[in-house]
């Protein structure tokens, strides 16, 4: 009995050190990358990081905002490992102050431009022109953009002044932080209608329509380029957004492919 002991004792750890390998946690050494991603990527990111995690890497930490916000955060010494901007020019601003990896930046998506309602608002013609729609504000109705400061704003008035538009709304536009707010307040109905990101209209299954899509020749392309920040471990991530199963899920939510 003196002589089986230890050895039943070496057998039984054994087994659970076995166990024990089997069911590893993950290294609680690696830290999850950190993502500052413009608001309109909330769904993509949500479904992407659902794909990194299942290669085996820790669940990415998000902060989800308007861009203008993600970029200041940057700027002002925030804990990021990568940067997805809903435009070019906030990317550029970021790394001409020194905090982005110049050869990690690529454009990982591209997006559209369109008119919104709720959807219990009146029929519409879908084949009538952007300008058609919006005519058909009445005094007392509200059009809501993201403010100006943020790439969606930037880009539906532009659209609005490249239509000719601009003049005849600007009586009609209230602003929202970003452009998830912005669809909100279509959604609920404190606005008639909103310019958000067609990918946005689509998020919100069913609870507004969509009226029309501006041309892509009336405001500036809409993209939006990631890139690894500066003293972070972010160049990993940027290129899985690139990958084939990243780019399948930004083209099935409507996103067009880098």
């Amino acid at each position: 009995m003196l002589f089986r002991t230890p050895r039943s004792l070496f057998a039984l750890v054994l087994a659970c050190w076995l166990i024990g390998c089997e069911r590893a946690p993950p290294d609680a050494d690696v830290q999850p990358v950190r993502v500052f991603a413009a608001a309109s990527l909330i769904d993509a990111m949500g479904e992407i990081a659902e794909l990194w995690e299942k290669q085996g890497n820790v669940a990415p930490v998000f902060n989800f905002a308007a861009t203008s916000q993600l970029a200041m955060q940057i700027r002002q010494g925030a804990d990021v490992d990568v940067f997805v901007s809903a435009d070019e020019a906030w990317m550029d601003e970021v790394e001409a102050a020194g905090f982005v990896v110049s050869e990690t930046r690529h454009v990982i998506a591209g997006n559209s431009l369109v008119v919104v309602a709720a959807r219990e608002s009146e029929p519409v013609d879908p084949e009538r022109e952007v300008t058609e729609n919006l005519l058909q504000l009445e005094e007392g109705d509200r059009l809501v953009l993201a403010e100006l400061s943020v790439p969606a704003g930037r880009y539906a008035k532009e659209a609005l002044e490249t239509t000719s538009m601009w003049p005849s709304i600007e009586a009609y536009v209230v602003y929202a932080p970003d452009v998830r707010a912005a669809l909100r307040l279509v959604e609920i109905g404190e606005a008639a209608a909103g310019v958000v990101y067609k990918t946005d209209a689509l998020a919100a299954g069913g609870r507004v329509s969509i009226l029309a899509e501006f041309p892509s020749g009336s405001h500036t392309a809409i993209v939006y380029p990631a890139a690894a920040i500066v003293g972070g471990d972010g160049e990993a991530f940027v290129e899985f957004l690139r990958s084939d199963a990243a780019q399948s899920r930004f083209i099935a939510l409507g996103f067009r492919g880098d």
